[in-house]
């Protein structure tokens, strides 16, 4: 495993760890844009057996409400709750036709957000006491990327995710070249991922002088993310914030260190920058 693929597998694992924050209302959403055959799914994959994940190759927004939220709903109060949604391919859900991709990317949307709370559609009906919410792990490939993007970007959609791009070096093609033509692909491939999760949320502190430094040590990269999303921001700050928390967690730690800004700095810096980071 390269540098870059073990910081890849890093970010991926830290958006796990961010569903066991007590002290935070959602997760890390993650959104995973490389080439076919890049290893999008099995990353992703690598995650699933966690009690803090739930796995949907393919769902309607009658079917995500139906067969996911009311679970959640019926788990609130409880941990592990699975509240961080592993979808291998984003593209399945918008290539369906218009009405119903639309009704699925709202319910999406909104739960990872503000929260699905009360739903009343041609196809879908729902009320829950509290607003469910959680967030997703997913992932397209550059040309689905960029179907959608302005599409997304105009809907708040894309903001409200953490965008991770990334290619294969030819270091990378040329070992897994080499592990197929061995067969070990395929155990390989199985690397675990957040395998010493918590079996309880906990809180993580988090100081204002945090995201002084993080502000400091990212400035550039804020201002260029500002610039070229029109927006504020705002959704990027917490998603880099609870990737601090969910490292300090990781080492088993109840508090942020400097150690865990610096190195969601690298992260972001690597991956969050839409050029394709060669792993």
């Amino acid at each position: 495993m390269t540098i870059h693929q073990a910081s890849l597998k890093d970010i991926v694992e830290l958006s796990v760890y961010s569903v066991a924050l007590a002290n935070e209302r959602n997760p890390v959403s993650l959104l995973l844009v490389a080439p076919p055959e890049s290893g999008k799914t099995e990353i992703i994959l690598a995650a699933s057996d966690s009690p803090w994940t739930h796995t949907m190759t393919d769902v309607t927004g009658y079917g995500l409400i139906k067969s996911y939220l009311q679970l959640l709903a019926k788990m609130e109060g409880q941990a592990p709750i699975p509240r961080l949604l592993l979808i291998p391919d984003l593209l399945q859900l918008s290539s369906r036709n218009r009405e119903s991709s639309a009704n699925v990317f709202a319910v999406l949307s909104a739960y990872i957000e503000e929260g699905v709370k009360r739903v009343h559609t041609y196809y879908t009906h729902a009320d829950f006491s509290k607003p469910v919410c959680g967030g997703i792990v997913t992932a397209l490939t550059p040309g689905g990327f960029e179907d959608q993007r302005y599409i997304w970007h105009r809907s708040g959609f894309l903001s409200r995710f953490l965008v991770v791009t990334y290619s294969y070096s030819e270091l990378t093609q040329s070992i897994i070249t080499e592990q197929i033509t061995a067969g070990e692909d395929a155990a390989a491939s199985r690397i675990p991922i957040a395998s010493g999760m918590p079996s309880q949320l906990v809180d993580v502190v988090w100081k204002p002088t945090h995201m002084k430094i993080l502000n400091l040590l990212l400035a550039d990269y804020l201002i260029a993310f500002k610039m070229k999303d029109n927006t504020y921001g705002f959704r990027l700050l917490k998603h880099l914030r609870r990737l601090a928390q969910a490292s300090a967690l990781r080492a088993g730690r109840q508090a942020v260190l400097r150690e865990d800004i610096e190195r969601v700095e690298y992260l972001v810096q690597l991956f969050g920058n839409y050029r394709f980071t060669e792993v």
